[in-house]
Protein backbone atom coordinates (compact mmCIF):
# COMPACT_ATOMS: atom_id res chain seq x y z
CA UNK A 1 0.00 0.00 0.00
CA UNK A 2 1.23 3.28 -1.25
CA UNK A 3 0.93 5.80 1.82
CA UNK A 4 0.29 8.94 -0.21
CA UNK A 5 -1.98 7.24 -2.45
CA UNK A 6 -4.42 6.57 0.00
CA UNK A 7 -3.85 9.74 2.09
CA UNK A 8 -5.78 11.59 -0.98
CA UNK A 9 -9.22 10.01 0.47
CA UNK A 10 -8.78 10.49 3.94
CA UNK A 11 -7.86 14.03 3.58
CA UNK A 12 -11.96 14.73 3.77
CA UNK A 13 -12.24 12.92 6.90
CA UNK A 14 -9.49 14.53 8.54
CA UNK A 15 -10.73 17.99 7.38
CA UNK A 16 -14.37 17.46 9.09
CA UNK A 17 -12.45 16.40 12.31
CA UNK A 18 -10.81 19.36 12.03
CA UNK A 19 -14.02 21.42 11.65
CA UNK A 20 -15.58 20.02 14.47
CA UNK A 21 -12.51 20.85 16.64
CA UNK A 22 -12.96 24.33 15.14
CA UNK A 23 -16.46 24.77 15.94
CA UNK A 24 -15.56 23.47 19.43
CA UNK A 25 -13.46 26.26 20.13
CA UNK A 26 -14.32 29.15 18.21
CA UNK A 27 -17.70 30.66 19.57
CA UNK A 28 -16.83 34.26 19.18
CA UNK A 29 -17.59 34.46 15.40
CA UNK A 30 -21.20 33.11 16.19
CA UNK A 31 -22.10 35.46 18.83
CA UNK A 32 -21.87 38.56 16.16
CA UNK A 33 -22.30 39.86 13.22
CA UNK A 34 -20.76 37.17 10.26
CA UNK A 35 -20.72 38.29 7.05
CA UNK A 36 -20.34 34.54 5.36
CA UNK A 37 -19.54 33.88 1.57
CA UNK A 38 -18.27 31.33 -0.71
CA UNK A 39 -16.37 34.30 -2.99
CA UNK A 40 -12.77 34.04 -2.42
CA UNK A 41 -10.48 37.09 -1.89
CA UNK A 42 -7.08 37.86 -0.54
CA UNK A 43 -5.25 39.41 2.14
CA UNK A 44 -6.02 43.48 2.81
CA UNK A 45 -9.04 42.81 0.54
CA UNK A 46 -11.93 45.15 1.99
CA UNK A 47 -15.70 43.57 2.50
CA UNK A 48 -18.66 46.17 3.22
CA UNK A 49 -21.14 45.73 6.00
CA UNK A 50 -24.61 46.91 5.15
CA UNK A 51 -26.12 48.89 8.51
CA UNK A 52 -29.24 49.81 9.10
CA UNK A 53 -30.64 53.03 7.87
CA UNK A 54 -32.53 56.19 10.19
CA UNK A 55 -35.86 56.12 9.09
CA UNK A 56 -38.62 58.38 10.53
CA UNK A 57 -42.40 58.12 10.68
CA UNK A 58 -44.87 60.72 8.92
CA UNK A 59 -48.80 61.03 8.52
CA UNK A 60 -50.94 59.17 6.56
CA UNK A 61 -53.08 60.96 4.56
CA UNK A 62 -54.79 59.29 1.67
CA UNK A 63 -54.37 60.42 -2.06
CA UNK A 64 -54.68 59.51 -5.57
CA UNK A 65 -50.58 58.13 -5.68
CA UNK A 66 -48.51 57.57 -2.73
CA UNK A 67 -46.03 60.04 -1.47
CA UNK A 68 -42.44 59.29 -2.43
CA UNK A 69 -40.73 58.30 0.49
CA UNK A 70 -37.46 59.75 -0.76
CA UNK A 71 -34.30 58.39 -1.50
CA UNK A 72 -32.77 56.04 1.24
CA UNK A 73 -28.96 56.19 1.84
CA UNK A 74 -27.84 52.76 3.70
CA UNK A 75 -24.19 53.21 5.13
CA UNK A 76 -21.59 50.23 5.00
CA UNK A 77 -18.83 49.66 7.80
CA UNK A 78 -15.42 48.52 5.71
CA UNK A 79 -13.79 45.25 7.19
CA UNK A 80 -10.38 44.39 6.31
CA UNK A 81 -9.51 41.04 5.70
CA UNK A 82 -6.18 41.84 7.15
CA UNK A 83 -5.90 38.48 8.98
CA UNK A 84 -3.92 35.78 7.31
CA UNK A 85 -2.72 33.03 9.82
CA UNK A 86 -1.66 29.43 10.10
CA UNK A 87 -1.06 27.08 12.12
CA UNK A 88 1.70 24.44 11.09
CA UNK A 89 2.98 21.29 11.85
CA UNK A 90 5.29 18.21 10.00
CA UNK A 91 4.51 14.32 10.68
CA UNK A 92 6.83 11.68 9.57
CA UNK A 93 6.23 8.67 7.32
CA UNK A 94 4.98 6.67 10.47
CA UNK A 95 2.50 8.94 11.67
CA UNK A 96 1.65 9.50 7.81
CA UNK A 97 0.51 5.76 7.88
CA UNK A 98 -1.19 5.88 10.91
CA UNK A 99 -3.73 8.53 9.70
CA UNK A 100 -4.35 5.71 6.48
CA UNK A 101 -5.10 3.59 9.28
CA UNK A 102 -7.95 5.79 11.25
CA UNK A 103 -5.83 7.39 13.86
CA UNK A 104 -6.34 11.37 13.82
CA UNK A 105 -2.92 13.28 15.24
CA UNK A 106 -2.88 15.33 18.41
CA UNK A 107 -1.13 17.89 16.22
CA UNK A 108 -4.31 18.36 13.98
CA UNK A 109 -6.35 19.20 16.87
CA UNK A 110 -3.82 21.50 18.33
CA UNK A 111 -3.41 23.48 15.22
CA UNK A 112 -6.70 24.21 15.15
CA UNK A 113 -7.39 25.44 18.50
CA UNK A 114 -4.43 27.66 17.60
CA UNK A 115 -6.78 28.97 14.62
CA UNK A 116 -9.45 29.15 16.33
CA UNK A 117 -8.19 31.15 19.22
CA UNK A 118 -6.57 33.35 16.97
CA UNK A 119 -9.85 34.05 15.54
CA UNK A 120 -11.38 34.63 19.31
CA UNK A 121 -8.75 36.94 19.98
CA UNK A 122 -9.05 39.57 17.51
CA UNK A 123 -13.01 39.41 18.08
CA UNK A 124 -12.37 40.18 21.96
CA UNK A 125 -9.91 42.90 20.97
CA UNK A 126 -12.55 44.98 19.98
CA UNK A 127 -13.81 45.84 23.45
CA UNK A 128 -11.45 48.81 22.49
CA UNK A 129 -13.87 50.77 20.59
CA UNK A 130 -16.85 50.09 23.32
CA UNK A 131 -16.62 53.30 25.51
CA UNK A 132 -19.50 52.53 27.96
CA UNK A 133 -18.67 49.90 31.07
CA UNK A 134 -20.77 49.10 33.66
CA UNK A 135 -19.32 47.99 37.19
CA UNK A 136 -15.90 48.39 39.02
CA UNK A 137 -12.35 48.16 37.71
CA UNK A 138 -10.26 45.67 39.15
CA UNK A 139 -13.38 43.27 41.14
CA UNK A 140 -15.02 40.39 39.94
CA UNK A 141 -18.80 41.19 38.46
CA UNK A 142 -21.45 38.67 40.24
CA UNK A 143 -20.13 38.08 43.26
CA UNK A 144 -23.13 38.59 45.58
CA UNK A 145 -25.92 39.96 43.22
CA UNK A 146 -26.92 39.81 39.14
CA UNK A 147 -26.61 43.65 39.05
CA UNK A 148 -23.94 43.28 36.43
CA UNK A 149 -26.30 41.69 34.12
CA UNK A 150 -29.25 44.36 34.76
CA UNK A 151 -27.27 47.48 34.58
CA UNK A 152 -25.46 46.28 31.62
CA UNK A 153 -29.13 45.58 30.22
CA UNK A 154 -30.23 49.29 31.27
CA UNK A 155 -27.09 50.97 29.53
CA UNK A 156 -28.00 48.98 26.55
CA UNK A 157 -31.60 49.83 26.31
CA UNK A 158 -30.63 53.56 26.72
CA UNK A 159 -28.95 53.44 23.85
CA UNK A 160 -31.78 51.96 21.81
CA UNK A 161 -30.29 48.41 21.54
CA UNK A 162 -32.77 46.17 20.20
CA UNK A 163 -34.11 43.15 22.83
CA UNK A 164 -33.25 40.33 20.78
CA UNK A 165 -29.80 39.19 20.18
CA UNK A 166 -28.15 40.60 23.40
CA UNK A 167 -25.07 38.72 24.56
CA UNK A 168 -22.88 38.68 27.36
CA UNK A 169 -19.00 37.05 27.11
CA UNK A 170 -17.17 36.31 30.18
CA UNK A 171 -14.24 35.73 31.38
CA UNK A 172 -13.96 32.01 33.46
CA UNK A 173 -13.35 33.96 36.88
CA UNK A 174 -16.76 36.00 36.47
CA UNK A 175 -18.61 32.84 34.50
CA UNK A 176 -17.89 30.68 37.41
CA UNK A 177 -18.52 33.24 40.22
CA UNK A 178 -22.08 34.02 38.06
CA UNK A 179 -22.87 30.14 38.78
CA UNK A 180 -22.67 30.04 42.40
CA UNK A 181 -25.70 33.13 42.61
CA UNK A 182 -28.62 31.06 43.36
CA UNK A 183 -30.23 33.47 40.30
CA UNK A 184 -28.39 30.81 37.97
CA UNK A 185 -27.77 27.92 39.64
CA UNK A 186 -31.28 27.24 42.04
CA UNK A 187 -33.86 25.39 40.11
CA UNK A 188 -36.15 27.07 41.90
CA UNK A 189 -34.81 30.09 40.38
CA UNK A 190 -33.75 29.11 37.17
CA UNK A 191 -36.18 26.70 35.83
CA UNK A 192 -33.01 25.34 33.71
CA UNK A 193 -31.09 21.96 35.41
CA UNK A 194 -28.36 22.38 32.80
CA UNK A 195 -26.77 24.57 35.45
CA UNK A 196 -26.03 22.17 37.47
CA UNK A 197 -25.53 19.22 35.22
CA UNK A 198 -23.13 20.75 32.68
CA UNK A 199 -22.33 24.15 34.55
CA UNK A 200 -24.40 26.25 31.35
CA UNK A 201 -25.69 29.23 31.57
CA UNK A 202 -28.54 29.54 29.11
CA UNK A 203 -30.64 32.83 28.50
CA UNK A 204 -30.81 35.03 31.45
CA UNK A 205 -31.17 38.34 32.28
CA UNK A 206 -32.45 38.82 28.05
CA UNK A 207 -28.68 37.84 27.71
CA UNK A 208 -27.33 34.66 25.93
CA UNK A 209 -24.52 34.04 27.86
CA UNK A 210 -21.15 32.72 27.13
CA UNK A 211 -17.37 32.30 28.50
CA UNK A 212 -13.77 33.10 27.10
CA UNK A 213 -10.60 32.20 27.72
CA UNK A 214 -9.21 35.50 26.44
CA UNK A 215 -11.39 38.03 27.51
CA UNK A 216 -8.63 40.75 27.68
CA UNK A 217 -6.83 41.82 30.30
CA UNK A 218 -6.77 45.39 30.05
CA UNK A 219 -3.49 47.71 30.90
CA UNK A 220 -4.49 51.39 31.34
CA UNK A 221 -2.53 54.15 30.63
CA UNK A 222 -1.32 56.56 33.39
CA UNK A 223 -1.88 60.09 34.08
CA UNK A 224 -0.01 61.70 36.49
CA UNK A 225 -0.01 64.96 38.20
CA UNK A 226 -3.33 66.13 36.47
CA UNK A 227 -5.09 66.35 33.75
CA UNK A 228 -7.02 69.00 32.41
CA UNK A 229 -8.62 70.46 28.62
CA UNK A 230 -6.43 73.06 27.07
CA UNK A 231 -7.30 76.42 29.61
CA UNK A 232 -10.01 79.01 28.18
CA UNK A 233 -10.13 77.56 25.29
CA UNK A 234 -13.86 76.43 23.68
CA UNK A 235 -14.13 73.39 22.20
CA UNK A 236 -17.05 72.21 20.99
CA UNK A 237 -19.94 69.51 20.72
CA UNK A 238 -19.04 67.06 17.87
CA UNK A 239 -15.60 67.32 18.55
CA UNK A 240 -13.76 63.61 18.13
CA UNK A 241 -10.32 65.22 19.30
CA UNK A 242 -9.53 67.11 21.99
CA UNK A 243 -6.39 69.00 23.43
CA UNK A 244 -5.44 68.87 26.92
CA UNK A 245 -2.22 68.95 28.75
CA UNK A 246 -1.03 68.19 32.65
CA UNK A 247 -1.54 71.05 35.11
CA UNK A 248 1.86 70.23 37.00
CA UNK A 249 5.28 70.73 35.82
CA UNK A 250 5.91 67.49 36.94
CA UNK A 251 2.94 65.76 34.96
CA UNK A 252 3.34 63.31 32.69
CA UNK A 253 0.51 61.51 30.13
CA UNK A 254 0.87 58.27 28.70
CA UNK A 255 -2.66 57.00 27.31
CA UNK A 256 -3.36 53.87 25.02
CA UNK A 257 -5.85 52.80 22.39
CA UNK A 258 -8.92 51.68 24.43
CA UNK A 259 -8.50 53.58 27.47
CA UNK A 260 -11.91 55.22 28.78
CA UNK A 261 -11.97 58.73 29.97
CA UNK A 262 -14.35 61.06 31.25
CA UNK A 263 -14.60 64.61 31.73
CA UNK A 264 -16.09 66.57 34.46
CA UNK A 265 -19.14 68.51 33.92
CA UNK A 266 -20.12 65.23 31.67
CA UNK A 267 -21.75 61.85 32.48
CA UNK A 268 -20.62 60.31 29.10
CA UNK A 269 -17.57 57.87 29.24
CA UNK A 270 -15.04 58.02 26.00
CA UNK A 271 -13.07 55.42 24.81
CA UNK A 272 -9.63 56.65 23.07
CA UNK A 273 -9.34 56.42 19.42
CA UNK A 274 -5.31 56.81 19.48
CA UNK A 275 -2.61 56.33 22.05
CA UNK A 276 -1.98 59.79 23.64
CA UNK A 277 1.30 60.59 24.83
CA UNK A 278 2.49 64.00 26.54
CA UNK A 279 6.08 64.90 25.33
CA UNK A 280 7.55 66.71 28.09
CA UNK A 281 5.40 68.40 31.12
CA UNK A 282 2.78 71.50 30.56
CA UNK A 283 3.42 70.02 26.36
CA UNK A 284 -0.13 70.10 24.50
CA UNK A 285 -1.41 66.48 24.15
CA UNK A 286 -4.56 65.53 21.74
CA UNK A 287 -7.37 63.09 23.00
CA UNK A 288 -8.88 61.33 19.85
CA UNK A 289 -11.98 59.91 21.47
CA UNK A 290 -15.19 58.53 20.55
CA UNK A 291 -18.23 58.95 20.79
CA UNK A 292 -18.07 62.75 19.71
CA UNK A 293 -18.39 64.83 22.49
CA UNK A 294 -21.61 65.14 23.86
CA UNK A 295 -21.12 68.42 26.09
CA UNK A 296 -18.95 71.44 25.09
CA UNK A 297 -15.67 71.84 26.57
CA UNK A 298 -15.21 75.53 28.14
CA UNK A 299 -11.59 74.74 28.97
CA UNK A 300 -9.72 73.86 32.40
CA UNK A 301 -11.74 70.36 32.45
CA UNK A 302 -10.55 67.61 34.39
CA UNK A 303 -9.68 64.73 32.93
CA UNK A 304 -9.52 61.18 34.20
CA UNK A 305 -8.83 57.39 33.15
CA UNK A 306 -10.29 54.34 33.95
CA UNK A 307 -7.97 51.48 36.11
CA UNK A 308 -6.98 48.82 34.81
CA UNK A 309 -9.75 46.06 34.49
CA UNK A 310 -11.18 42.65 32.72
CA UNK A 311 -12.89 43.71 29.49
CA UNK A 312 -16.32 40.93 29.56
CA UNK A 313 -18.18 43.01 27.16
CA UNK A 314 -22.38 42.54 26.77
CA UNK A 315 -23.54 43.32 23.56
CA UNK A 316 -25.74 42.84 20.27
CA UNK A 317 -24.79 40.75 17.55
CA UNK A 318 -24.82 44.00 15.40
CA UNK A 319 -22.14 45.90 17.52
CA UNK A 320 -19.32 43.35 15.95
CA UNK A 321 -18.54 42.20 12.63
CA UNK A 322 -16.43 39.19 11.63
CA UNK A 323 -15.59 38.25 7.81
CA UNK A 324 -14.08 35.03 6.36
CA UNK A 325 -13.34 34.38 2.87
CA UNK A 326 -11.66 31.67 1.08
CA UNK A 327 -8.63 32.61 -0.33
CA UNK A 328 -7.99 33.36 -3.55
CA UNK A 329 -5.16 31.02 -4.73
CA UNK A 330 -7.29 28.12 -4.38
CA UNK A 331 -10.53 26.76 -5.59
CA UNK A 332 -12.96 26.49 -3.13
CA UNK A 333 -13.65 22.28 -2.23
CA UNK A 334 -11.07 21.44 -5.03
CA UNK A 335 -9.01 18.66 -3.51
CA UNK A 336 -5.61 18.13 -5.84
CA UNK A 337 -3.38 14.77 -6.43
CA UNK A 338 -1.42 14.12 -4.69
CA UNK A 339 1.73 14.14 -7.44
CA UNK A 340 1.27 18.10 -6.83
CA UNK A 341 3.98 19.78 -4.84
CA UNK A 342 0.97 21.20 -2.54
CA UNK A 343 -2.39 19.45 -1.98
CA UNK A 344 -5.17 21.92 -0.43
CA UNK A 345 -8.49 21.47 0.75
CA UNK A 346 -10.88 23.99 1.70
CA UNK A 347 -14.88 24.23 2.40
CA UNK A 348 -16.54 27.05 3.93
CA UNK A 349 -18.32 26.21 7.00
CA UNK A 350 -21.82 27.76 7.19
CA UNK A 351 -22.20 26.63 11.08
CA UNK A 352 -18.86 28.75 12.24
CA UNK A 353 -18.61 31.16 9.63
CA UNK A 354 -15.12 30.36 8.64
CA UNK A 355 -13.46 29.13 5.69
CA UNK A 356 -10.44 27.18 6.96
CA UNK A 357 -7.99 25.26 4.94
CA UNK A 358 -6.01 22.73 5.12
CA UNK A 359 -2.49 22.37 3.08
CA UNK A 360 -0.26 19.46 2.79
CA UNK A 361 3.45 19.47 1.58
CA UNK A 362 5.88 16.75 1.21
CA UNK A 363 9.64 17.25 2.57
CA UNK A 364 12.18 15.23 3.02
CA UNK A 365 11.26 12.27 4.97
CA UNK A 366 8.34 13.94 6.26
CA UNK A 367 5.01 15.71 5.47
CA UNK A 368 4.13 19.24 6.40
CA UNK A 369 0.21 20.47 7.60
CA UNK A 370 -1.27 23.25 8.10
CA UNK A 371 -4.25 25.07 8.70
CA UNK A 372 -4.95 28.38 7.68
CA UNK A 373 -7.83 30.67 8.03
CA UNK A 374 -8.32 34.60 6.15
CA UNK A 375 -10.75 37.21 8.18
CA UNK A 376 -11.36 40.62 9.53
CA UNK A 377 -13.26 42.18 12.40
CA UNK A 378 -14.43 45.35 13.53
CA UNK A 379 -16.48 46.87 15.99
CA UNK A 380 -19.33 48.50 13.26
CA UNK A 381 -21.58 50.42 15.84
CA UNK A 382 -20.02 50.13 19.48
CA UNK A 383 -22.52 52.01 21.29
CA UNK A 384 -24.50 48.89 21.02
CA UNK A 385 -22.05 47.37 23.72
CA UNK A 386 -20.89 47.77 27.10
CA UNK A 387 -18.12 46.50 29.30
CA UNK A 388 -18.71 44.96 32.37
CA UNK A 389 -15.69 45.35 34.62
CA UNK A 390 -14.12 42.91 35.95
Amino acid sequence: MTVNNTLTSVIPTLYAHALKALRRNCVMPRLVTNDFSNEVSKKGQIIQIPLPSVLGVTDVVPAAFAPDPGNISPTTASIPLNNWKESAFALSQKELAQIVNGIVPVQMTSAVEAIADAINVSIMGLYAAVPNYTGTAGTTPFATTVLAATNAGLQLTTNLTPMAARRIVLNPTAYSTALALPQFNAFYSSNDPDVMTDGIIKRKFGFDWAQDQRVPNVTAGTITTGLTTTASTVQAVGVTSVTATTAAGTGACNLVIGDIVTFSGDSQTYCLTAAAVQATANSAVTLGIYPPKVVALAGGETITVLGSHVANLAFHREAFAFASRPLEDDTVGELLGLNSPEVTYMVPDPVSGITMKLCVRSEFKRTRWSFEALWGVGAVRPMLATRVLG
